[in-house]
């Protein structure tokens, strides 16, 4: 990889370079918000065009009292793949801050449980032993 006079690589990749290549910063789930303004816009074209072919195929047909059933049947097939996904990203984002960090925390806790105990029941006996060393165990 080569370098410029300021340090930074002059390779194409802009992942590889030591400063953002742009003004986009990252956005959520780490995807930057340039990607996801442009999630969004072809979401809202792919809206569009379903509005626009229902309403064709509505006049063409004559169906205007069924109208909004039929925008709603052919959306409906497009809405599914975005709700997935919408579903999928918020199920990931729930396990990431809720449910990763309590497993994490419950590994944690079964590790030092017993070395905890042992150093305490340790420090007590030494205690023990120091104020009462002539006491008599049975």
């Amino acid at each position: 990889m080569k370098m410029n006079r300021a340090g930074q690589s002059t390779s194409g990749d802009p992942m590889t370079g030591g400063s953002d290549g742009g003004s986009s910063g990252s956005g959520p789930l780490g995807v930057p918000l340039s990607t996801w303004a442009l999630l969004f816009f072809i979401l809202f074209l792919v809206g569009i065009l379903c509005a626009i072919g229902v309403n064709l195929i509505a006049n063409l047909l004559h169906l205007s009292t069924h109208m909004l059933h039929l925008q709603i049947f052919f959306l409906r097939k497009y809405l599914r793949a975005v709700i997935r996904c919408l579903e999928d990203s918020i199920c990931n984002v729930l396990w990431a801050i809720f449910i990763f960090p309590a497993q994490m925390f419950c590994k944690c806790a079964r590790y030092v449980t017993y070395p905890v105990k042992e150093m305490c029941v340790g420090c007590w006996r030494k205690l023990d032993n120091y104020y009462k060393p002539y006491k008599i165990t049975s």
